[in-house]
């Protein structure tokens, strides 16, 4: 769904992108790990247009890239062509702003406008993978309802190989439903199911 868990996207322009301007970053990189048919991708990007119309001048750009095992869940993704209803729920001015209805009225579907499209890119990923070929690195990594199909084991070992890819201070935003309780990993909790890497376990 576009904008699933809300409140991950109100937190993202409350706290999370003020902090990372504030560090004087002008270009950002999110990942979406386990993207799907790309609502969560397409969503970040107009949360990041929405607060950069509010916010003039404090990041300059931004690119989102979205991972994903099925090739025909990416194919969807590129396109972005969405059922109408799956935004019925949106405001006004989101639908206006970032959406395109048919030219055919007997098709009741949207497609996310170019600008929009022109800041994601997609690629398959495997998470069983023993490393993950991104040459990359980014401030905020969204892996969310993903991890709830394997076991704890695996769990660990997916979200180190994630953190192979964030920066230091950066944002890993999991499910609400998925939690690193137990698991020996450099993550901070600032929010429900949202962590902050650290450099080192802080000793009291």
């Amino acid at each position: 769904d576009f904008f699933r868990e809300a409140d991950h996207f109100s937190f993202l322009t409350t706290n999370v992108l003020p902090k990372l301007s504030s560090e004087g970053k002008k270009t950002l990189k999110f990942w979406s790990a386990g993207c799907s048919s790309g609502e969560e991708p397409y969503t970040i990007a107009i949360v990041l247009k929405e607060f950069m119309k509010s916010n003039v001048g404090i990041i300059h750009n931004f690119s989102i890239k979205g991972t994903d095992i099925s090739t025909k869940v990416l194919e969807k993704a590129v396109n972005a062509v969405y059922d109408i209803n799956s935004i019925a729920n949106l405001p006004l001015d989101i639908k206006k702003g970032y959406f395109l209805k048919s030219s055919d009225s007997t098709k009741k579907i949207v497609r996310v406008k170019p600008e929009i499209r022109s800041y994601c890119s997609f690629s398959r990923l495997n998470f069983m993978d023993p490393t993950y070929c991104i040459n990359d690195t980014f401030q905020v990594i969204f892996c969310r309802n993903v991890l709830i199909y394997f076991d704890k084991e695996t769990q660990e070992a997916i979200i180190r190989k994630l953190l192979n890819h964030l920066e230091i201070d950066g944002y890993l935003f999991l499910g609400h439903s998925e939690t690193i309780f137990s698991m020996n990993i450099l993550l901070e909790n600032v929010a429900p199911a949202v962590y902050k890497k650290i450099g080192s376990i802080k000793r009291l």
